[in-house]
């Protein structure tokens, strides 16, 4: 699959207010291409501010500040 194909179905997803699939697309995405800086930052403001998951966000967050290097 496609990762950016992948991670824009996350974003569609989430705009239209489905978090259940766009938690998957984001997901899918990332196992496509751990290390696309974008869906990285996408998905850790996607937990954080949908599903509150403030720490799991700050890993996601980490990790897309150690693929910028």
């Amino acid at each position: 699959p496609d990762p950016l194909v992948l991670y824009m179905s996350a974003v569609l997803h989430e705009k239209c207010g489905d978090a259940a699939t766009a938690d998957v697309y984001y997901v899918r995405s990332l196992k496509a291409d751990c290390n696309n800086i974008r869906c990285l930052r996408a998905y850790a403001n996607f937990l954080r501010a949908k599903l509150g998951l403030v720490d799991v966000a700050a890993l996601f967050l980490s990790r897309a500040r150690v693929c910028s290097w």
